[in-house]
């Protein structure tokens, strides 16, 4: 079975390695070198990687990932933190630590446009109070913690 990271990733040797994202849940066989990854499905070959180096360390061919996350990749982490500025200055530092404290950048957007989205459904002023406090707290899990604030003001 694909161990996943949450996205079109398996997770080999503490590294990670994008496969088509309909594979998902799917069982796949990993060969590897000292240069290559090769992943197959049912004896199909369908991705070659080169051997990433450093622990935690993410590969990715654009093409696995769905169309809605290869649209993520048109937010960059600069779109998102002045996107976030329009919120205020708390939001916009939130943003900077979620895209700062993933390995890859492209790890925090899930939770940046789950935040956005988040936005819509609330004022500027309790997104900004929510922001300062997951800020003041250091929680990770912003999204959720947010989520939770933001209710109880309700």
């Amino acid at each position: 079975m694909v161990s996943r990271s949450g996205d079109c990733h398996i997770v080999f040797d503490t590294k990670y390695y994008s496969v088509p994202y309909n594979l998902v849940h799917e069982l796949v066989e990993v060969r590897s070198n000292p240069t290559t990854v090769e992943i197959f499905h049912k004896s199909q070959w369908v991705a070659l990687h080169p051997r990433a180096r450093g622990h935690g360390h993410t590969v990715t061919i654009n093409e696995h990932r769905t169309r809605s996350h290869q649209a993520h990749l048109e937010w960059t982490p600069s779109r998102m933190v002045h996107w976030a500025q329009s919120i205020g200055p708390h939001t916009a530092r939130l943003f900077e630590r979620i895209l700062a404290y993933k390995p890859h950048p492209e790890m925090g957007y899930r939770s940046c446009l789950g935040l956005i989205r988040l936005a819509g459904q609330y004022s500027s002023s309790r997104m900004e109070a929510a922001a300062e406090r997951a800020l003041a707290t250091g929680t990770c899990r912003y999204q959720v913690r947010l989520k939770q604030w933001l209710a109880e003001e309700a």
